[in-house]
């Protein structure tokens, strides 16, 4: 064998040895660049469906109406306890079936922990059959909901003499203002302000005015009413046989007041904590309270009345009608239907707030 054929075998023989070599690290450069494609895909689609369960968390919080109770979160969107949709959050539209687009969606589920603590738990879910789990607890705030100075959800119309109407708080703190006027729909708000006079307009007071006047969220008036008739504490009282000065509990011993038979007050009453008036309330006297007034109807503060209201009024009905002709105000004092709450606990609306939340692995 020639030193040329002997050159050309060596050749032969390193050229095989390098591809020997070199297929194998070839190979695994290629499984390595699939591999971190695969990783990258699936982090992707695992990061993608987080944000989307963390959207149908987000979505679930925000659509909570801020006089909700923990209960009534539990019994589905049909509103009815022990029905199969029971635990299914009830969105005020309806869980979109997709988002932000197909295949992404999330579903929300409601579960008590304690009577304190509920769990709102969103899966979200998207391409590849990805999933990801949060969850949150949310309770009960500790202060009471308050949606307006005046909340008459139900208003046709109303009329405002020698009356103000104010929702910056009384203490003077740094608490937000609220509406002086809350109604049941951005229409209704709409409608009433283009209807109030010039000086009408300047007497309501607060959050967006003057005149400050919105919609909120809605609380369930008829129900504290009944509830608050139901309570064993409570001291009915027919205005005709009323004395004049009347005091109907004090800051320091509230008391829970329901007006019977004819709801026209004559004389002068004062009074602190809640007062009930389910037909209606008319004051032609003086009226001085201090806490919450609840009136199913037709409210009407004659010409020659002074009311002084510092808490809450608030109205229940289908077109009512306020007629505050006389002197006086209607002042947001947060603290004073914080005192009432504390005295009747557990049945004034409270907003629902967030305690903690986490991504289940």
């Amino acid at each position: 064998m020639s030193a040329r054929d002997r050159q050309r075998g060596s050749a032969l023989t390193a050229t095989l040895a390098a591809t020997a070599v070199l297929l194998p690290l070839a190979a695994f450069a290629v499984l390595l660049t699939r591999l971190d494609f695969y990783v990258h895909d699936n982090t992707r689609a695992q990061a993608e469906v987080f944000y989307v369960a963390e959207a149908g968390l987000e979505h679930a919080l925000a659509d909570i109406p801020r006089g909700e109770s923990l209960e009534q979160l539990l019994t589905g969107p049909d509103g009815y306890a022990g029905s199969a949709d029971d635990g299914v959050f009830p969105f005020r539209e309806g869980s979109p079936r997709s988002f932000p687009r197909a295949p992404f969606g999330y579903q929300v589920r409601v579960e008590r922990v304690n009577s304190q603590l509920l769990r709102l738990t969103s899966v979200g879910s998207g391409a590849r059959h990805a999933r990801a789990t949060v969850e949150a607890l949310v309770a009960a705030d500790s202060a009471p909901y308050v949606p307006a100075a005046l909340y008459a959800p139900g208003v046709r119309a109303i009329a405002i003499g020698d009356f103000q109407i104010s929702g910056f708080d009384r203490s003077g703190t740094d608490t937000p203002a609220l509406p002086a006027l809350g109604v049941d729909s951005a229409e209704t708000a709409s409608a009433l302000r283009s209807n109030l006079s010039a000086d009408a307009s300047s007497r309501l007071v607060g959050d967006g005015g003057p005149p400050s006047v919105a919609k909120v969220d809605s609380i369930g008036l008829l129900g504290l009413i009944q509830t608050f008739g139901a309570d064993g504490r409570v001291v009915r009282i027919d205005p005709a046989t009323l004395p004049s000065p009347v005091q109907l509990g004090t800051t320091d011993q509230p008391q829970l007041t329901i007006l019977v038979g004819d709801p026209t007050l004559t004389g002068s009453v004062q009074g602190a904590g809640v007062l009930v008036a389910p037909n209606g309330l008319v004051v032609e006297g003086s009226l001085a309270f201090e806490g919450l007034v609840l009136v199913g109807g037709d409210t009407t503060f004659g010409a020659s009345s002074e009311v002084h209201v510092d808490g809450a009024l608030w109205v229940d009905g289908v077109d009512v009608i306020l007629a505050f002709e006389g002197r006086g105000a209607m002042i947001s004092d947060r603290a004073a239907v914080r005192a009432a709450d504390l005295f009747l606990p557990g049945v004034l609306p409270h907003s629902i707030v967030l305690k903690a939340w986490r991504e289940l692995f």
